[in-house]
């Protein structure tokens, strides 16, 4: 963060300049209020630039010093993820701050519309996100060598969004200076903030730090995973009560962890649980649920929290660039018979159910994936993605992979292994093995086939074996990618 200061007085704006643009402060022009006043939307005429202009409350609880406070700090803010300052206007009784618009307005306006949040991709949300945090952390890293700012009110309405969807940080009034490079880095201060956003160490102590900035961050983090703003009651099928986001998600974490293996994606948003990738929302989750320790020491940095988002976003995108048939795309034999399979909850899948072997002889794992979905000119490998429980038992035994494609050209793999077995007298020099990969599944190739221009139809993937009783399997599905 830049030390140099910028000249105010430059960056005085006539009342009458704001009153044009507001149309007097006309309710048309107003798009949004709070503690400290009305916020409205207008053009200035010296560049017909496109700002929004927050008018003091003279009863508001944000006085003459928050005003004073945040014109000082947000004047020398330079960063992408903090809303541009554009001037101020203290004149007649009026305090003002004027500051680039957001062409779309605030995090929470989309999450708490139905309409706007079902529009808004895991892709997007996670973007969102990591923008907030690159912000935030520009606030925590420092105005000079001496001091950072803590926001002391990051929330959902207080994160802006651009034209490009880009997270813009705003909102200063309440935000405080804290030392940089010393034992005891936090301010005593009385709390402030919004109630379910606010670090609850720093409401009953008022002892504020950047600490309790990620505190509010996770609440956030949350809202966007679930969809569920912070402030609404909701109720679950285990209780008659009605609970907030925070209480519901501390009683899947902390308060039993028998729930969180089937519980915890009930918190994932309806509206894209069918569309996401789960162990990227796990990651995301994780993270989420570290920022919201009530030991302050526990709570991670914000560039443990910056990669954690970024890992998240890596597997969502990586996982868009796979075809994925799911456990719901597969054909098992015996599948509707749960004496042999049945479809449980993984945590660390990306699918809120898999398939789980309990017993069975004939083991035939099939999927069929369509042309359409396809692009032409292209090679593919097929890949069965499983796990073994500890008391497996006979999956080191040999079985045949098959894949049927475009006009009945059919490639058969013997040997296929889904277990390394213990001794290697049994290995044929042509055996397939599984490996381990970096999200911890196992996975081992099936086959591949070509996809040439004008092929049309359906490719069959089958993994068969017959030769003894088998449990422990654990299908995530079969991943299908390009050469």
């Amino acid at each position: 963060m830049s030390s140099s200061r910028v000249n105010l007085e430059k960056c005085r704006i006539p009342l009458e300049e704001i009153i044009q643009a507001t149309n007097d402060f006309s309710e048309e022009t107003q798009v949004g209020d709070g503690g400290f006043g009305m916020v409205y939307k207008g053009k200035l005429s010296e560049n017909n630039r496109l700002v929004a202009i927050k008018r003091l409350n003279p009863s508001s609880r944000q006085g003459n010093v928050e005003f004073k406070n945040e014109v000082k700090m947000v004047s020398n803010f330079n960063h992408p993820n903090i809303i541009p300052f554009i001037g101020y206007c203290e004149e007649a009784n009026e305090q003002i701050v004027v500051y680039e618009y957001a062409t779309n307005i605030s995090l929470d306006h989309h999450l708490q519309d139905p309409n706007k949040r079902r529009c808004l991709t895991w892709v997007q949300r996670l973007k969102i996100c990591l923008g907030a945090a690159r912000g935030i952390k520009y606030l925590h890293s420092g105005v000079d060598e001496h001091r950072r700012v803590i926001h002391r009110d990051v929330k959902s309405a207080n994160i802006l969004l651009d034209d490009n969807m880009e997270s813009k940080i705003c909102d200063f009034g309440l935000s405080r200076l804290s030392p940089i490079n010393q034992p005891d880095t936090h301010v005593r201060t009385r709390a402030a903030g919004t109630r379910f956003y606010m670090d609850p160490v720093y409401n009953e102590r008022g002892m504020l730090s950047k600490e309790s900035d990620i505190y509010s961050f996770g609440v956030v983090m949350f809202e966007i995973s679930s969809g569920m703003m912070a402030y609404h009651a909701r109720r679950f099928e285990e209780t008659k009560d009605q609970k907030f986001l925070i209480d519901i998600v501390r009683s899947y974490y902390d308060d039993n962890e028998q729930q969180l293996v089937g519980g915890l994606d009930k918190l994932i948003d309806p509206d894209i649980k069918e569309h996401i990738c789960m162990s990227s929302f796990h990651k995301f989750n994780e993270i989420a649920h570290e920022c919201i320790n009530f030991d302050i020491k526990k709570r991670p940095k914000l560039d443990r929290i910056i990669k954690a988002i970024e890992e998240a976003l890596h597997i969502e995108e990586s996982w868009k660039n796979v075809y994925m048939l799911g456990p719901k795309d597969l054909y098992l034999s015996w599948q509707q018979n749960t004496e042999y399979w049945e479809l449980g909850h993984i945590p660390q899948s990306r699918f809120p159910e898999v398939w789980i072997l309990k017993k069975v002889w004939w083991l035939s794992i099939n999927g069929i994936i369509a042309a359409v979905k396809l692009s032409e000119k292209s090679t593919y490998f097929a890949y069965l993605v499983f796990k073994t429980t500890e008391n497996c038992l006979g999956l080191d035994v040999p079985g045949n992979s098959s894949i049927i494609s475009f006009g009945g050209i059919e490639m058969e793999t013997e040997n296929v292994y889904l277990q390394r077995p213990n001794s290697t007298k049994t290995w044929q020099e042509n055996s397939v093995f599984p490996h381990r990969r970096m999200d911890g599944w196992m996975e081992i190739k099936l086959g591949e086939f070509e996809f040439k221009e004008g092929d049309d139809g359906e490719v069959l993937i089958s993994f068969k074996e017959f030769k003894s009783e088998k449990t422990g399997l654990i299908v995530e599905g079969i991943e299908i990618r390009t050469k």
